[in-house]
């Protein structure tokens, strides 16, 4: 038993990391729509995008962070968003669009006058149709458009 005490608190990181992974990936099969079907568009013209989580980073070094009920939404308007109020970013703010892949899901980083949103997506099938919703006037990173027009990063 002796020999096995300096094991336990690594086998039970390992094991609360591996629980942690497994939700997280349940979470995104839930959360992406079916292959092959769009992101539905309502009568308002906007579009419910399914988030994994949210990060917002503002001026002075703020930063507010949501993966419990996040929401994003394109509107004919902008981008609107819900971390813990609703805000609206009218697509002139925005300044720049990248999209990348990470541990968690598909990202997006959105920067605009106002701040920089963090995107956390199931899939890189939903990155690609939110990039494909958004205004041709919203400048891209390269990376964002080869997403976007190839389906490849």
């Amino acid at each position: 038993m002796t020999q096995l005490a300096p094991i336990l608190p690594v086998a039970l990181l390992v094991l609360i990391a591996g629980l942690g992974v497994a939700m997280n990936r349940a979470r995104r099969r839930r959360l992406a729509p079916s292959p092959g079907q769009p992101l539905a568009q309502d009568d308002a013209g906007g579009v419910d995008v399914p988030v994994v989580g949210l990060l917002l980073r503002g001026g002075f070094g703020g930063m507010s962070r949501n993966s419990i009920n996040p929401r994003l939404r394109l509107t004919p308007e902008g981008l609107a968003f819900k971390l813990f109020r609703q805000t609206l970013w009218p697509y002139a703010e925005l300044t720049r669009v990248h999209a990348g892949k990470g541990l968690l899901g598909a990202t997006l980083d959105i920067d605009a006058a106002r701040g920089a949103l963090h995107v956390t997506l199931p899939d890189l099938a939903t990155a690609r149709q939110v990039l494909a919703a958004l205004p041709r006037t919203v400048p891209l990173t390269p990376k964002a458009a080869a997403l976007r027009d190839d389906g490849v990063i």
